[in-house]
């Protein structure tokens, strides 16, 4: 994203789960439709492909006459924003301070007693 302008997409977002698609790796578009099919229509997809691109969040090229899309660094800076935000905010909402928790706070596994003793089922 440009700098001087606010992050224009939250956790929830379609913004935010192309762009964690592509910090897995560069995908062709079509993988990118496919993956993004459940979230927006291929049309809206491909409208925030252009938009994404336009803000500087990805790059694409063609290879092997395809066009394959990479995250830029833009993009994982405001991917970054965009996930700490929704964790402060899910930390928030659990009543947990956000500077006191750690890995050792993190969900329990399914079957084993988190730190109220309760079993998680």
């Amino acid at each position: 994203m440009k700098s001087g302008r606010q992050r224009a997409f939250d956790a929830a977002s379609p913004m935010f789960w192309l762009l964690a698609r592509l910090r897995d790796g560069p995908a062709f578009q079509r993988d990118l439709l496919k993956a993004m099919e459940e979230r927006c229509s291929p049309r809206a997809t491909y409208s925030l492909l252009d938009r994404a691109e336009e803000q500087g969040l990805i790059a694409s090229h063609v290879a092997h006459g395809k066009r394959c899309y990479a995250i830029t660094l833009a993009g994982i800076v405001d991917w970054n924003r965009a996930y700490d935000f929704a964790a402060l905010a899910v930390r928030t909402l659990v009543g947990a301070p956000f500077d006191r928790l750690s890995d050792s706070d993190a969900v329990p596994e399914f079957g084993s007693p988190d730190k109220t003793g309760v079993e998680m089922t």
